[in-house]
């Protein structure tokens, strides 16, 4: 156990405390030799969304988290953007999240392969069985490939795990073939 005095008071800090510092540390030099090694070659600029904070981020650009949890969102501001998200928990093995599974399915959107998006999609539920952005997402990949019955069935399951989604689905241009349809999920 070390000590460390501050101005206020005596502080014992645990050993497993150094060592996650010291793993930060770590991780912080990487991201910083690989942020710069990618940006060697890239060019472009995201908008991060963090929390409630917004930020502006050119090609270089490293932005640290020290809460994992905390709900964050990138998106390209220019053509030719890329981002390399490294992160994980000290400690932990990394394991893909169903956010990510959704995430890679929309690869499909651009070229309009719904089908395609909605298989890919029906996959990460197997996965994420009861996830409700899973549900949803599948849900609108479903209307857009023209499953309307598949649709709307995973649509009522999202809602049912996830209700703040309601008003959002009232909207979705992803949803509007149930829409037209005139089925109700809300």
């Amino acid at each position: 156990m070390t000590t460390v005095e501050t101005p206020a008071e005596l502080v014992r800090v645990p050993a497993e405390v150094k060592r996650e510092r010291i793993l930060g540390v770590v991780y912080l030099i990487l991201a910083a030799l690989v942020a710069f090694f990618f940006a060697m070659g890239s060019e472009g600029d995201a908008t991060f969304r963090l929390g409630e904070e917004e930020l502006d981020a050119p090609a270089g650009t490293v932005v640290h988290l020290r809460d994992p949890d905390l709900r964050r969102h990138a998106v390209a501001a220019e053509d030719g953007t890329a981002v390399l998200a490294i992160g994980g928990k000290p400690g932990e093995a990394y394991t893909p999240s169903a956010w990510e599974a959704t995430f890679a399915a929309e690869r499909h959107r651009p070229s309009g392969d719904f089908a395609a998006m909605a298989d890919e999609l029906a996959g990460a539920l197997a996965e994420y069985p009861d996830n409700g952005g899973v549900l949803y997402n599948l849900a609108c990949a479903e209307a857009q490939a023209g499953r309307l019955d598949d649709a709307l069935a995973h649509l009522r399951r999202a809602l049912e795990l996830r209700p703040e989604l309601a008003e959002w689905s009232q909207q979705d241009e992803d949803l509007a073939a149930l829409r037209g349809r005139g089925d109700s999920w809300a």
